[in-house]
């Protein structure tokens, strides 16, 4: 049984073996989530899905490592790859595994417009890797001739194998020092402190039910019937519709609940398979919140799951009016820029919401704990582009007592012909401001072709753009908080 110094040992593991990691995580053999480390809200409910499915299909053994991006197997986006390896945590000579270790080797994204995944980059399903202490070079060239596969796939892959063999002897090192036995009766004790956390987090919200709604800029609609029991929260998302552009897999949808969640605490919870059973969700396949393959779920993984958490705070708001909280920007506002023999991409970050106690901040996306953000220097010395312009947004933030944080504006001058592909996925309403606070921008793209007016584009297209034409692109703002009262 796992008392409570055991517990605390396993958290100090925990810290010590991935304190420098990425995105990683740790489950059971049958893929109950230990421990995880996420950056997109997407990775909550999918980290543990690629450790399961893939153990489900390969039988991994000790040692031995898969490979997947498939967001129909627990990955996110295409761009992302998953490792995972097996672990015995005791000497064995079978070396059946008990645990297994899944770590995000990234690389960079790219939008496409398609109708289909496998149109959006090489897909990868649960595929071994590196088995019995030999690469399988063969599975190796394969993926990496294939047409769609990114670039510097195989030096990422190499890397990311010798980085998670480190990690899986590092593991096997550090628990003999702890002796920790992971059998199933002691993970189902160790839950249980995460569980009764879980417990008296929820049991703190008004119990009821609540109906929330919004509608996409596709026209689509998003539907949620929340459900708060004493200890129990049930999500659901019947009535939702199939989206024309945006798509989640149930398990990304899944993370975006729980992210919710944790937002709204003031505690710090481990995201374990306790906190898990206090969460049901019911996400009808077919629709943009279970899609069915081949469905496209670029846009899904990137701001789709930050609907999906926007909507959870708006319904347990207008539930309990004590856990009332403005909206941040919800859209990240990517874009990329295909030149002749590179291609650039971006994500301009929105303003967080204010809250209760404090303005929000600037281009913060709460919603995404990495971004990538190059300086104008590398941009313009790598691309045929010109930054002209880069500030945070002015007034896009909504008023009040306390101000919502800014969007982002930026200004590009290309120098070469290139294809423009952006993409604002958000609601048709703007970020709410609460109890009397003003609502924030939305985002918006604009184009200025040489010696003609600026034009306001749609919120997902593809250009052609030729030199001297300008984009501007402008982020959301976050929702503002309380009336502003003038105090003259």
């Amino acid at each position: 049984m796992a008392s409570a110094f055991q517990y605390e040992q396993i958290q100090l593991l925990n810290q010590l073996i991935f304190k420098d990691e990425g995105v990683t995580t740790l489950t059971s053999h049958d893929g109950m989530p230990i421990f995880i480390k996420y950056q997109n809200l997407a990775e909550i409910g999918s980290l543990p899905v690629v450790a399961q499915t893939t153990h489900q299909y390969l039988q991994l053994l000790d040692g031995d490592v898969a490979i997947t991006n498939d967001p129909y197997s627990g990955g996110t986006t295409l761009s992302n790859l998953y490792l995972c390896i097996g672990i015995c945590s005791e000497q064995k000579k079978n070396r059946n595994v008990d645990l297994l270790i899944v770590k995000k080797v990234s690389l960079k994204p790219k939008i496409v417009l398609s109708e289909n995944i496998d149109e959006e980059g090489l897909r990868i399903p649960p595929t071994p890797i590196y088995v019995n202490g030999k690469l399988n070079k063969d599975i190796l060239s394969a993926m990496t001739q294939h047409p769609l596969a990114p670039n510097g796939f195989e030096d990422a892959v190499l890397k990311g194998l010798e980085d998670i063999k480190k990690l899986h002897n590092h593991f096997i090192k550090m628990n003999k020092v702890f002796d920790i036995e992971w059998s199933r009766s002691f993970l189902k004790e160790y839950f249980k402190d995460s569980n009764s956390a879980m417990k008296d987090f929820i049991g703190q919200i008004r119990n009821g039910e609540q109906n929330s709604e919004i509608e996409l800029n596709d026209g689509s609609q998003l539907k949620l019937s929340l459900e708060v029991t004493e200890d129990k929260i049930l999500f659901d998302f019947s009535g939702s519709d199939n989206s024309r552009s945006v798509h989640l897999t149930h398990s990304a949808a899944l993370g975006g609940c729980i992210g919710a969640l944790i937002a709204l605490s003031d505690k710090k919870f481990p995201i374990n398979q306790g906190i898990f059973q206090c969460i049901e969700i019911i996400a009808p396949e077919g629709s943009l919140v279970h899609a069915k393959y081949p469905s496209p779920v670029f846009f899904g993984m990137t701001d789709g799951v930050a609907l999906i958490a926007n909507l959870v705070l708006k319904a347990i708001g207008n539930l309990d009016k004590s856990k009332r909280y403005p909206l941040s920007g919800n859209s990240s506002c990517s874009f990329n820029l295909e030149f002749k023999d590179k291609y650039f991409y971006e994500t301009l970050e929105p303003g967080s919401a204010a809250s209760r106690e404090k303005n929000g901040q600037d281009g913060l996306n709460i919603w995404q704990r990495n971004s990538l953000n190059p300086s104008i220097e590398e941009v313009e010395r790598r691309y045929p582009l010109a930054i002209d312009s880069c500030s945070f947004r002015p007034n896009s933030g909504g008023d009040g007592k306390f101000i919502g944080g800014k969007g982002v504006v930026k200004t590009f001058i290309v120098k070469e012909n290139c294809i423009f592909t952006w993409a604002i996925t958000e609601p048709n309403e703007k970020p709410l401001g609460m109890m009397g606070g003003k609502d924030a921008q939305n985002a918006d793209v604009y184009l200025i072709r040489k010696g003609k007016e600026k034009q306001n584009l749609a919120k997902l297209g593809r250009l052609e753009l030729q030199p001297d034409d300008k984009i501007i692109l402008q982020s959301a703002g976050g929702g503002g908080f309380g009336e502003n009262i003038d105090e003259e």
